[in-house]
């Protein structure tokens, strides 16, 4: 069950002091009229941009675009992001997510320019919601944990249960059972939360709940937000209460009160059709179209009929919406950049006329100007050199990274071919099992009657959600408690029987299935069988292409050469889970990965450099113990030495030989090695400290003899 994306983007917009939607409007075009400043005037367009995104998109849009547009003539960057943020929800509830996705990134791009944490943080979150309806929930919960880290340092804790519930939405969708009940309690159990927020909690952790299938405890938390309507004011999102009463209706339908499900499915569409907002008028057409399929067809058809209706006007609103002649916001920008410059222009211009009428000052500028080539002649020589320097860094950079790379040929090899292996293998078992479940399974069907094939069906939806690992004291257990279990009710063969119902996960409540079982004659265990075996391969498919796509995606970033000679916004943790996968072959054997990574901010840097550090840091490491030992990661925050300057910490431990007091000075030095002739060049620590200096930072080293060492790099969080 999805979250309701308009719905919850409005909480985060609207405040506790809420109001009627009559009077709302009448204020906000008052608070216009009586503006006597443009900043007061961007407030009001933007207000009315907020009032206007679900009833009038057309309006949310005018407004929005020119309080956007005043506020980029006047500077006032937090009113312009402000408008943005309602922009985005009302191309959101349009169901134009890429419109809205794309003015998020914007807006995210001119907070951290502008170093607005606040605006950053909620948009953030806009944006993790907009990434989890997209279905790139591993995107969205880096997104949540960014503006956790923000809401923290400023000391809102609502929004930072916001993100939190948020987070374990995302980890539902993600079938992350644990996770996203940790996330959602967590929220829901926060201290000092505003009033308007517990809607927003108890809906989320609804949804947490009946995505893990407590259907019970997931109505609670939706009928406590429908019984106490002083949370919210029912008058001022009417979808939020509609999308409410749809998640009761499918909650029924799950655990088949199919009446129960109509009569709240038919509630939310009363309460929006009233309203005319239409992504949630189609869902719950949509759904009580479904619910009527098999018992009144005509209703069916009713429902299905307004879906359509409102998808064309739907469509047609966005169509409309997507081409209207609005200039990019980035040319507002630009203009705006334009202007200064042309202001700054006539005023040096001014200024020279009006120097260039003396005499003297003419002399000394001839003379000023003569000493500038001269400079500037120097200038371009020291600045070609500094270019051919820097060249030549970047080449031995890339060289390493590549003779990097070639170590671990091999090992990526194996990476992929093991998984691949597994996919043909399992491809073979399924094209087996399908020959004979279509060979066999209609006629066992036809010899069953009507309660025999339902019992029929449950059993195989048991058997295909039911596989998993046991030890094997487990199945030797199962084994035989089934064993007397299916000899008490004559089953033929109850060893054999027995085995095969512990493979496909039938070891629990199986009475009711034996009516099925005692059939001699058919083959019902075997059918079974063969269709969880389909099941089963295909969840072994889909894992191996997981492991696949996540090496080749880290082989993509570490072999990815960045051109750029700015730095980019940098995760460092991202990077070293990088690293870890291009060498989880060498890990495996016999390297035991203890990860403490801790949230911290992102940081200014060149990451395809610092991927080069952390390769060859885990490198000397796996060497350093034979490839057997404890590697341990650490990151955190810390102070840089030695003014203390705020920084990420990076600690890099093994279990190793350690490096011996005499040598520790020079294991930084150019082409120092302690390994043999031809397995390392003496390079990797050298470029690795150059890398971190590069970054303003610190290289230190911690080692015993005997035990290990541990590489501590600090590196400054604003360089």
């Amino acid at each position: 069950m999805k979250v309701s994306i308009a719905s919850l983007l409005l909480l985060l917009l609207i405040t506790d002091n809420t109001v009627a939607q009559d009077s709302w409007k009448k204020n906000a075009y008052l608070q216009l009229k009586n503006a006597t400043t443009d900043s007061a005037k961007v407030i009001a367009l933007s207000n009315l941009c907020n009032y206007y995104k679900f009833k009038n998109p057309d309006s949310a849009l005018f407004f929005g675009f020119k309080a956007i547009s005043l506020a980029e003539k006047i500077g006032f960057i937090e009113g312009q992001l402000e408008a943005m943020q309602n922009l985005v929800l009302s191309h959101s509830s349009m169901g134009n997510e890429i419109k809205a996705t794309g003015l998020c990134l914007q807006g995210l791009k001119k907070a951290r320019k502008n170093h607005l944490p606040y605006q950053e943080a909620m948009l953030l979150t806009v944006r993790g919601l907009l990434q989890t309806d997209a279905g790139s929930y591993s995107d969205a919960l880096a997104s949540y944990r960014r503006s956790i880290y923000l809401f923290n340092t400023l000391g809102y804790d609502s929004l930072i249960a916001l993100s939190e519930v948020f987070m374990g939405v995302a980890y539902a969708n993600m079938n992350q059972k644990d996770s996203a009940l940790y996330f959602g309690w967590k929220a829901f159990n926060s201290k000092k939360i505003a009033n308007w927020i517990h809607s927003v909690l108890n809906r989320s952790l609804g949804d947490i709940l009946a995505k893990t299938g407590q259907y019970d405890l997931a109505l609670i938390h939706y009928k406590y937000i429908l019984a106490d309507t002083n949370q919210i004011d029912f008058k001022i999102d009417d979808d939020f209460f509609s999308q409410v009463n749809l998640s009761v209706a499918k909650v029924f339908q799950l655990s088949g009160q199919v009446d129960s499900s109509i009569f709240y499915a038919e509630k939310a569409l009363e309460i929006r059709k009233i309203g005319g907002f239409y992504p949630s008028v189609i869902n719950a057409s949509s759904f009580l179209s479904s619910l009527y399929e098999k018992t009144d067809l005509q209703k069916s058809y009713e429902y299905s009929k307004l879906t359509i209706l409102y998808k064309d006007s739907l469509l047609s609103l966005v169509k409309r919406t997507s081409f209207q002649d609005y200039a990019d916001f980035d040319k507002l920008e630009s203009q705006a950049e334009l202007d200064r410059a042309k202001s700054e222009y006539r005023y040096q211009l001014r200024t020279n006329a009006f120097l260039g009428s003396t005499f003297t000052l003419l002399v000394i500028s001839l003379l000023l100007f003569r000493n500038n080539r001269q400079k500037q002649k120097a200038k371009k020589e020291i600045e070609l050199a500094f270019m051919q320097l820097k060249t030549a860094q970047a080449q031995l950079i890339q060289s390493e990274k590549m003779s990097s790379l070639g170590q671990l040929v091999a090992g990526i090899a194996h990476e992929i071919n093991t998984p691949l292996g597994a996919i043909k293998a399992s491809a073979g078992i399924m094209a087996e099992s399908n020959i004979k479940v279509m060979n066999e399974f209609p006629t066992l069907l036809l010899q069953l009657d009507m309660e025999k094939q339902k019992l029929l069906f449950e059993m195989i939806n048991t058997a295909a959600g039911g596989m998993q690992v046991m030890d094997s004291k487990e199945e030797r257990t199962y084994k035989k408690q089934l064993t007397e279990l299916l000899r008490h009710n004559g089953i033929n063969k109850p060893e054999n029987v027995a085995d095969t119902l512990v493979d496909i996960g039938l070891h629990d409540h199986v009475e009711r299935f034996i009516p099925l079982l005692q059939i001699k004659e058919l083959q019902v265990l075997q059918a079974v069988y063969n269709l969880s075996l389909m099941v089963q391969n295909s969840q072994n498919i889909k894992l191996a292409v997981d492991r696949v796509g996540k090496t080749v995606f880290a082989l993509k970033n570490y072999a990815h050469n960045n051109n750029s000679e700015e730095k980019v916004r940098t995760n460092i943790t991202e990077g070293i889970e990088t690293i870890l996968t291009i060498y989880r072959n060498r890990l495996k054997h016999g390297v035991q990965v203890s990860r403490k990574f801790e949230p911290v901010p992102l940081i200014d840097a060149y990451p395809d450099e610092l991927n080069q550090v952390w390769t060859n840091l885990i490198a000397n490491a796996i060497d350093s113990m034979d490839g057997k030992g404890e590697l341990t990661l650490q990151v955190s925050r810390g102070n840089l030495p030695p003014d203390n300057r705020s920084c990420v910490e990076v600690r890099i431990k093994d279990t190793g030989t350690g490096i011996p007091e005499e040598i520790r000075s020079k294991i930084f030095e150019a082409f120092f090695t302690t390994k043999p002739i031809g397995e390392g060049s003496g390079l990797g620590l050298y470029i690795a400290n150059e890398i971190i200096i590069k970054h303003g930072g610190v290289i230190k080293i911690e080692s015993t003899p005997g035990r290990g060492s541990t590489f501590i790099v600090y590196i400054p969080i604003n360089t």
